[in-house]
């Protein structure tokens, strides 16, 4: 939401330049949404304030991390089917709330791999990082030693943007 609000508040800006005003029209199925209520105002303030009371309500940096599995591979039944499991096993430990996923991103497939990501929240403590790491690392050695599971790849990114 912050990438929404900054480039409509850039193009709202670009469209007053040059000696005259110009208007700038935003076509929306939400338009009693409180961004655009600050967009028009340019109220940088007021929307920081919703984003991290949003932020800390559901648990979403700064106040915790968060760590992306990425799966992939050619045939998507095997994605699928490792990334459930995954995410199963994840939620035992990391518990339902903790575990997002798997979903497939906005681009599914990329170099004819099709790709499921997995998202867990974790505190901002270095100790449940390092403990997460640690687990991680031997889920996926354990993975790897199954062989319908070996061949799918397996990418772990701290911190995502």
């Amino acid at each position: 939401i912050e990438r929404s609000f900054q480039m409509m508040v850039q193009v709202a800006g670009r469209a007053g330049r040059k000696n005259h005003q110009g208007h700038v029209l935003i076509q929306t199925f939400q338009p009693q949404h409180y961004i655009f209520e600050q967009v028009k105002t340019q109220e940088y303030k007021t929307f920081y304030l919703a984003e991290m009371q949003q932020r800390m309500a559901f648990g979403y940096p700064p106040f915790t991390r968060l760590v992306r599995i990425i799966l992939r591979h050619k045939e998507i039944d095997k994605v699928v089917f490792t990334s459930s499991l995954l995410a199963n096993e994840l939620r035992k430990v990391f518990g339902n709330n903790r575990v997002l996923g798997p979903e497939s991103p906005s681009i599914g497939r990329l170099r004819n791999k099709y790709i499921k990501h997995i998202v867990i929240k974790t505190e901002n403590h270095p100790n449940d990082l390092k403990t997460m790491r640690a687990y991680l690392k031997n889920m996926i050695v354990h993975l790897k030693s199954l062989t319908e599971h070996r061949v799918v790849d397996l990418l772990i990114d701290i911190d995502p943007i």
